[in-house]
């Protein structure tokens, strides 16, 4: 599964994603801080589901 991560979700949550194989792009490693709405326009963008800690 390919994903969009938020940076309020754990990084253990995210390295467990990637054990899984899942394809996981983590915000707070490629652009820490943007906000909420950006981060839907990428995963709407470019197909990736999203993952909130909310």
């Amino acid at each position: 599964m390919n994903l969009i991560v938020d940076e309020n979700v754990d990084k253990l949550v995210v390295d467990a994603l990637r054990q899984d194989e899942h394809n996981v792009l983590y915000v707070a490693e490629f652009a820490a801080s943007i906000d909420d709405e950006t981060v839907l326009e990428q995963a709407n963008q470019t197909g990736l589901g999203g993952v909130d800690a909310r």
